[in-house]
């Protein structure tokens, strides 16, 4: 069979290259999508955040801390 696609023109080992390119390329994507779509199905979107350990922006201004910016001689 090697022998035969060996045998074959130029132009017809190009098209039979990419054409298992293509499908390859296609059955990963295939692949690709449906992991996906089972891990979007499978998020837990309410413990998110507590799993990412985020600041909490709910504090007050009054609680925040007080920036203040040196002054520098000659302004």
């Amino acid at each position: 069979m090697l022998q035969k696609l060996q045998n074959q023109p130029e132009y017809i080992r190009k098209i039979i290259l990419w054409s298992v390119v293509v499908a390859i390329g296609f059955s990963i994507l295939i692949w690709w999508s449906k992991r996906f779509q089972q891990r979007i199905k499978s998020f837990k979107g309410e413990g998110f955040q507590k799993e990412l350990k985020m600041p909490s922006f709910n504090k007050k201004l009054e609680e925040l801390p007080k920036l203040e910016i040196p002054k520098i001689n000659g302004e």
